[in-house]
């Protein structure tokens, strides 16, 4: 850690079907300062909420019997997916964001029934992963809707959230462009340097550009 920088300690759930990956997960926040439980599934949703977590950080890896599939891939295709689907349906953990870490696996293919608030894909991302923790450890206080969109911005490639209700705009939780919608078929996002361009929503569905 640079010197006289102060870290922001997070307490952080780091939850997975595989203690591999749970280590891999939650050795670097460690290092960065942070508590951090490990619970490996079945969860222990009572040692989860006595915590008090601030931030659930959960990994998903593809099975081996989904290698060769190429279409979004559901619940029975993913270790992992069961104790997010889990956590997503407890009522207790529906304010605390949720960052879904995918090893073998792209946010293109993860199923979009599950509410989570931002996707990261290993090893790719894992230079702003502990950066992206402790961000929404302090900034975000309500889960986010993710939506079939895709965000705009060249190389990112991240699905857009819903911000507001009635839902109108949205947001990429990954690098924090914003889209207004205009109407059914239009809208414009505003680029790192606030130019705003227009696009069609169907463009933003399509996998053109979307980063792995």
């Amino acid at each position: 850690m640079p010197s006289g920088k102060m870290a922001i300690m997070a307490r952080v759930v780091v939850v997975d079907d595989h203690p591999e990956l749970i280590d891999l997960l939650g050795s670097p926040l460690v290092r960065a300062g942070h508590r951090v439980l490990d619970e490996v599934a079945p969860l222990d949703f009572d040692e989860i909420m006595h915590f008090a977590p601030q931030v659930i950080v959960a990994g998903v890896s593809r099975r081996q019997s989904a290698v060769t599939k190429a279409t979004e891939l559901d619940g029975e295709d993913l270790y992992g997916y069961h104790a997010i689907a889990n956590m997503v349906g407890y009522p207790a953990i529906s304010l605390i964001p949720i960052l879904v870490v995918g090893v073998g696996v792209f946010e293109r293919e993860f199923p979009l029934a599950l509410n989570y608030d931002l996707f990261l894909t290993f090893p790719d991302d894992m230079g702003i992963f502990v950066q992206k923790v402790g961000e929404f450890a302090s900034l975000i206080k309500t889960r986010r809707r993710i939506s079939a969109y895709v965000c705009p911005s060249p190389g990112c490639g991240s699905r857009l959230a819903f911000l507001k209700e009635p839902i109108r705009d949205l947001s990429c939780p990954r690098c924090g462009v914003g889209v207004a919608l205009i109407d059914e078929t239009h809208g414009t996002w505003l680029d790192a340097q606030g130019v705003s361009h227009p696009c069609l929503l169907e463009e933003l569905r399509a996998p053109v550009g979307r980063r792995g």
